[in-house]
């Protein structure tokens, strides 16, 4: 770290030189889980033990952390306490956004040639880096997928399919005139409340505004709506042609 000091610049080197300096000594949990500020009440010893060296860890974190920047750097961070607290305002300030680290790998892979007199193995050692990161930004930036696009020619099927009605029978139905205020009783209703009502109005024997008659097999224009009777028990369904 001391060759690596976080100097403004070179926030993703240092972090990721940071994260591989805690592993190695087992504290690179202090850098992404909420430092514990109260015990509960009742806490086993177990859990004493826990909190205690929670709290020590964060004090060596927070020691190397501030050991690796520069003095400018460092006194702004030096009167936060836990390491979660540091690492938040460092990341909402100096952190590079995703959309730059991938251009700027793209860049380097397209644009990195040979140079002439240098060492074969060494460009392949850099292409193969190279590479590497890119793979590595792609499962780590992976966009997410998108709904599959339904055909041009299936959401049509699917719209004659709903529009299509089959025959009705020769019955008795409610006959209305679609998005027309019916006179009388039924108001100003409209679309399905006004059918509902009609329905009522007919088994009250008040049906004004509403005809009744039997219809002979053939499909609806589009500008009527049906309403099934039930059996004098109440309305069995109603569904509206378009």
């Amino acid at each position: 770290m001391e060759t690596n000091k976080f100097n403004g610049t070179n926030y993703n080197d240092w972090l990721r030189n940071l994260r591989i300096v805690l592993d190695f000594e087992n504290h690179g949990y202090i850098l992404d889980k909420p430092l514990p500020t109260v015990l509960p009440e009742g806490s086993s010893p177990e859990e004493h033990l826990t909190f205690e060296k929670w709290h020590e860890d964060n004090r060596k974190v927070r020691s190397i952390i501030l050991a690796s920047m520069t003095n400018e750097i460092q006194k702004q961070y030096d009167s936060l306490e836990d390491v979660p607290s540091i690492m938040l305002c460092m990341k909402d300030v100096f952190a590079v956004p995703d959309r730059h680290i991938r251009y700027a790998a793209t860049k380097a892979f397209f644009g990195t040639k040979m140079a002439e007199g240098s060492s074969v193995h060494s460009h392949r050692v850099k292409m193969l880096s190279l590479v590497e990161k890119l793979e590595d930004l792609k499962e780590r930036f992976r966009p997410p997928r998108r709904k599959a696009r339904v055909p041009d020619a299936e959401r049509g099927r699917r719209a004659r399919e709903q529009r299509s009605q089959p025959l009705l029978a020769p019955e008795v139905l409610l006959l209305l005139p679609r998005r027309k205020r019916a006179k009388g009783w039924l108001g100003v209703l409209s679309g399905r409340r006004q059918m509902m009502c009609a329905c009522i109005a007919k088994k009250m024997g008040i049906g004004r505004g509403v005809s009744t008659t039997p219809l002979q097999p053939r499909k609806l224009s589009k500008d009527e709506m049906i309403l099934r009777l039930g059996d004098g028990k109440g309305c069995c369904g109603s569904r509206e042609i378009s």
